[in-house]
């Protein structure tokens, strides 16, 4: 069902896979923050697709980082004890150079990340994404002083009208759709995954008529909501 909006859920971020491409450039340490549902981790997941990146989802151990990390070079470790895994993977993320990604940080796991991992990842670039906005909150990571911020922020109206567009073109939606940007820009906010839910939604639910179109659009709009209350944004009949 949402394997249309997956291949839609880079309209509008071209310019933030430019930026990321730059930091990768600059070996720069890297925080990627925003709210819940606004394509931080889809985001560092695409830089993957294009960057020799590693991302892991919030370690909870040096043990877990190393596993996952092995498990991405296709390498066993079952045979091999947790301080051999360690040593193992120091010396492979230090030989690579390449950044790591470290995706659903919050803020006690920024909190103790270099106790944690700092001697696993001091030789490489570290790219944390999370809620928390440490340009806000005055947040810094011990021993990561110098990090470049990528901050994202919800869709605009132009970039709904790019998704939509998007849709169009790869006959998802008839081309009337356009005329009912306002519709999407309202409910979803500009969240980039409420968005990408509800033109999968409505295709799967089909557009014969302009009328079916509006009818669709409603019913999944109210599905979505139900799901997510909080996401859910006013709209006024256009």
């Amino acid at each position: 069902m949402y394997s249309a909006g997956r291949e839609l859920a880079f309209t509008g971020r071209e310019s933030q896979i430019h930026q990321l491409r730059a930091v990768f450039g600059q070996s720069r340490n890297l925080v990627i923050s925003g709210p819940a549902g606004i394509g931080k981790s889809a985001l560092i997941k695409q830089a993957a697709t294009v960057l020799p990146l590693f991302v892991c989802h919030n370690p909870a151990s040096i043990d877990d980082l190393s596993r996952q990390y092995l498990r991405y070079l296709e390498i066993h470790s079952g045979v091999y004890s947790a301080q051999q895994r360690a040593t193992a993977v120091r010396l492979l993320i230090s030989q690579n150079g390449y950044p790591i990604g470290f995706d659903g940080m919050d803020e006690t796991s920024i909190a103790t990340f270099s106790s944690r991992f700092g001697k696993l990842v001091e030789h490489v670039p570290r790219w944390i994404v999370t809620r928390t906005d440490p340009s806000a909150t005055g947040l810094l990571f011990d021993g990561v002083r110098d990090f470049a911020h990528l901050q994202l922020l919800p869709l605009k109206r132009h970039e709904v009208r790019m998704l939509i567009a998007r849709a169009v073109s790869q006959n998802l939606f008839p081309s009337y759709a356009i005329q009912h940007v306002e519709r999407f820009y309202r409910r979803s906010n500009g969240s980039p995954r409420i968005l990408t839910e509800l033109i999968s939604a409505i295709a799967q639910y089909g557009s014969d008529t302009e009328a079916v179109f509006l009818k669709s659009f409603d019913l999944c709009a109210e599905r979505l909501a139900k799901i997510s209350p909080s996401n859910e944004a006013s709209e006024s009949a256009t």
